[in-house]
């Protein structure tokens, strides 16, 4: 029997039902509505329950996810979990996780500190341990309360950042899903500091994260290509991180592709962090016409991954 290959067939999602509208925010920052909705692209962002938690969100992506598919828990081998704001120090959230989901024992458990190319790194990872190990099935758990450590006064940050979680399923024993062909990533030299919470609080630069965006995404997104002997026009849809709207509208004419290749749908909630690609995913996943996909993350570190996906249908045995 032919050993099925590890896709990607279902993520789930969670995004809390609250909103903070960003129209009396821009105001008082002195951004007009051009500013507000073509620059920044983010009219409101999605806010937590105050007492709620990212294991609370995990949990929830979990809930949707087995709204989308048939999972029986004790078959889940590895689960992980992408964040910067954990629950609790210690233990890792995907220990806590395992114990509330009830997974199997010998179920490995470890959390990724990274942020918005966490996904990215962390599909490469799963991947890699699932192939070494022969587990047949992952869940790779993304959530970012940013919303904890954010200052409301704070211009570079109180305007774009939500809250959100995602769940991705890695899977041998579904027949249909993407499938990941190749990744690559890097750290920017100097960086570390162009997004960093110093005393509680986040602070950014928006500009240098900007600039390091420009610089390298494209080239990660070039390499990869040519890696695998694929032109620009051979993607059927790339999904570039959330940062904001700017980011995202320079990125596509950077790389010199179809704005209807790209997609900036976050308006309403806001950037996720390491959710905002795995949440751009999930509308994706029953689209086979879109065959080709490059997802690119990018921020904290400042850190970049691009992943080439390939739809996969109807594996064969």
């Amino acid at each position: 029997m032919k050993r099925h290959s590890i896709k990607i067939p279902a993520i789930g999602t969670y995004l809390p039902v609250d909103r903070q509208l960003n129209s009396k925010k821009a105001e008082k920052f002195g951004y007009d509505s051009n500013f507000l909705n073509n620059k920044l692209g983010f009219t409101s962002v999605a806010l937590k329950g105050k007492e709620e938690t990212t294991l609370d969100m995990c949990v929830k992506a979990f809930e949707n996810l087995k709204q989308k598919i048939e999972l029986n828990v004790k078959d889940i081998q590895l689960i992980t979990v992408i964040s910067q704001n954990p629950t609790v120090n210690i233990p890792h959230t995907s220990a806590m996780l395992h114990n509330i989901l009830e997974l199997d024992k010998n179920c490995m458990t470890f959390d990724i500190s990274q942020g918005c190319s966490g996904f990215c790194h962390a599909i490469q990872i799963v991947h890699s341990l699932m192939e070494s190990l022969g587990y047949n099935n992952a869940l790779i758990f993304t959530c970012d309360t940013y919303r904890d450590i954010i200052d409301e006064n704070d211009h570079n940050v109180s305007m774009i950042f939500g809250d959100g979680g995602a769940v991705t399923l890695l899977s041998r024993d579904i027949n249909q899903g993407y499938s990941l062909v190749d990744a690559t990533f890097g750290t920017a030299l100097g960086s570390y500091d162009c997004l960093i919470c110093d005393n509680g609080l986040l602070k950014m630069d928006g500009r240098r994260v900007f600039n390091y965006a420009a610089q390298e995404v494209p080239k990660s997104i070039q390499l990869i290509l040519e890696r695998n002997e694929m032109s620009k026009e051979d993607i059927n849809l790339y999904l570039l991180h959330q940062g904001s709207k700017f980011i995202v509208d320079s990125l596509t004419k950077i790389l010199g592709v179809s704005p209807h290749k790209t997609e900036f749908s976050s308006s309403k909630y806001g950037n996720t962090v390491s959710s905002s690609i795995p949440i751009l995913l999930s509308n994706h996943l029953g689209n086979h016409a879109k065959t080709n996909v490059i997802l690119s993350g990018f921020g904290v570190g400042f850190t970049w991954g691009t992943c080439l996906l390939k739809h996969i249908k109807n594996e064969e045995e």
